[in-house]
């Protein structure tokens, strides 16, 4: 199995190609099934998921990426990302090098309004019961109770920040091609 781009393994130690002795292998960005025929090869098979958490992912791109800044920022705001990819990383730094501001870009873009609303409620003080946060929640536009689970369900209680603010000493890739 191989990769033939650059996006597989820029330098950064990820291997560009492995070994297997399987029969067949699906690499999918998404678990569902095409169709009833891939279901069908699926049924025969072993499904393997990857599904690594937040903190993770963060912690393996301390491995690799190189903006401390960047990093501090997405290990504060964890928490509110549903679904978190190391992609963000570098596109949050494309944007701060570009001179964009990627913290504004990033909330509108890669954290739903609603997430924003919810964690501000779940952090107010002011609200001691759960019932008040979602009438608050409906009262501010938010939407129903229903919208209210569905998307607090998805948000996590802030990380210990601390633990995830790792030191990076990774260079910029422009930097490494020098």
């Amino acid at each position: 199995m191989a990769w033939h781009t650059a996006a597989a393994g820029d330098g950064t130690g990820i291997p560009r190609e492995f070994q297997t002795t399987s029969q067949v292998c699906i690499i999918a960005n998404d678990g569902r099934s095409a169709d009833a025929n891939v279901a069908a090869v699926e049924d025969r098979g072993h499904l393997v998921v990857f599904d690594p958490t937040p903190e993770e992912v963060h912690k393996q791109v301390a491995t690799w990426f190189w903006d401390q800044q960047v990093y501090d920022w997405m290990a504060d705001h964890l928490h509110l990302i549903p679904e978190l990819s190391m992609r963000h990383y570098v596109r949050a730094y494309e944007l701060k090098r570009s001179g964009i501001d990627f913290v504004k870009v990033f909330l509108s873009d890669e954290i739903p309004d609603k997430a924003i609303l919810i964690a501000r409620l779940k952090a107010d003080d002011r609200f001691t019961q759960e019932r008040d946060r979602v009438a608050e929640f409906r009262r501010l536009g938010g939407g129903n109770a229903t919208t209210w689970y569905k998307w607090a369900g998805r948000i996590r209680s802030p990380y210990d920040t601390a633990e995830l603010k790792l030191p990076l000493t990774a260079q910029p890739p422009d930097r490494r091609a020098a």
